[in-house]
């Protein structure tokens, strides 16, 4: 996923400073995707640099200054673009366990055995995990369809992920 384009679509939901695009991408994202302030304001100068956000400095009482984002025509555009676009997908096994698989098979069979093991025990607590975050949003709202979608689908994967590990 882009973060730019995640950024891009909490702003075109309403205008936002930083601290509160971030807030609103922990909130919405967290439990998937990892966001420091230091990249959405690097994300947001860029946005803005690139015509897709303008910026209007506001003070509220005594507080600092802060820049308030809004989405230009431009930004819109682009984003309903970048929706419509169908995911690129990744190469097959792109993945930190069978880089290491291939260098452990230098090692013999049982270290092999106990890796995958690992691997496998680690990847059903993942799973588990899973499972009980989709049973907490399960009654939840219409807001939370996007992350009950998220949380499914990061099911379906780790469930893909179980199987091709007992091949191993």
């Amino acid at each position: 996923m882009s973060i730019k384009y995640a950024v891009l679509g909490l702003i075109s939901e309403e205008s936002r400073h930083g601290y509160a695009v971030r807030a609103a991408f922990e909130e919405r994202l967290g439990d998937f995707w990892e966001l420091n302030y230091g990249q959405v304001y690097q994300v947001l100068t860029g946005l803005e640099r690139e015509g897709l956000i303008t910026g209007s400095d506001e003070r509220i009482g005594r507080r600092p200054i802060r820049r308030i984002f809004a989405i230009t025509a431009k930004g819109r555009d682009e984003l309903r673009r970048w929706l419509l676009k169908p995911t690129a997908r990744r190469r097959p096994f792109r993945d930190d366990f069978y880089v290491r698989l291939l260098f452990a098979m230098e090692s013999g069979v049982e270290f092999v055995r106990d890796m995958t093991n690992e691997e496998i025990r680690s990847c059903r607590e993942h799973l588990a995990m899973l499972m009980d975050q989709a049973k907490m949003i399960e009654n939840v709202g219409c807001g939370a369809r996007a992350r009950q979608f998220f949380t499914r689908a990061a099911i379906l994967h780790s469930e893909a992920a179980l199987e091709a590990l007992k091949h191993c």
